[in-house]
């Protein structure tokens, strides 16, 4: 039985979407009987040569999350996606559904995927306070200014400010398309003290007003963002935490 339905807003289009969810959203077994219904055999032997069962379970639901948001996204069902890679091994749609562009990411407990259209690239990145440690590590990759504003917070609050500039970078390179070749000093962002961006500078011959950035906070202790390089602001879309429902607006049963 596939999870239960819950309607996506109407009308996507022009905008990037985000869904999220823990990686207990689903039981294992459930997840693999869909994976074994959606993914294709490549998709399956990924899943099967990771040897820890926490990692097999995470890059399985990271798949099925993906799928179920695209059908959700384009109509194309589950397991009629085509999904393949670039030369730069970036996943992308190929055949019906291809007028989309898609990024995933997982961390310990969190999955995500962001999809746009019309051109757009997008990037997500999500990241555990856990996993940079105090932070300190990370400070070297970033721009002057934005070390400077991090040496003026207390440790408490520069720990949680790094997690969060770290996964906005990770998520523009990832937007980007430029991959490792893009330093992560070449461009700033400069956070607000809680929540959102002060200012944004791209890299040399860029403009700002084609990025978006955006943050969530799934829980108090990780960090999500999204990216988004598009022709000017784009509006973006958080659905509810959660695995999505099989039916949204005029799409028929899940395969």
């Amino acid at each position: 039985m596939d999870p239960p339905a819950e309607p996506t807003p109407p009308d996507p289009r022009g905008r990037a979407e985000v869904w999220h969810c823990r990686a207990d959203a689903l039981a294992p077994a459930r997840a693999l009987a869909l994976a074994e219904r959606w993914c294709s055999p490549a998709e399956l032997a990924r899943i099967a040569r990771l040897r820890r069962p926490a990692d097999r379970h995470r890059r399985c639901l990271a798949l099925l999350l993906t799928r179920r948001a695209l059908r959700l996204r384009t109509g194309v069902g589950e397991a009629d996606l085509r999904l393949t890679a670039d030369h730069q091994g970036r996943p992308r749609v190929e055949g019906a559904g291809a007028d989309v562009d898609f990024n995933l990411s997982h961390t310990g407990v969190w999955v995500a995927v962001a999809i746009v259209g019309d051109g757009a690239r997008v990037g997500i990145d999500v990241e555990s306070l856990d996993a940079i440690g105090d932070g300190d590590a990370l400070l070297g990759a970033f721009a002057p200014r934005e070390r400077a504003a991090l040496s003026e917070l207390s440790l408490p609050a520069r720990r949680h400010a790094i997690l969060r500039l770290w996964t906005l970078k990770e998520a523009w390179v990832k937007a980007d398309g430029a991959g490792l070749r893009l330093p992560l000093d070449s461009f700033v962002v400069m956070l607000a003290d809680a929540f959102g961006m002060e200012a944004v500078q791209p890299p040399a011959g860029e403009r700002a007003a084609d990025w978006t950035l955006g943050e969530l906070r799934p829980d108090p202790t990780t960090a999500l963002a999204l990216a988004v390089r598009a022709r000017g602001p784009i509006a973006w879309h958080a659905h509810p935490s959660g695995f999505p429902a099989a039916d949204g607006p005029g799409l028929g049963a899940s395969r």
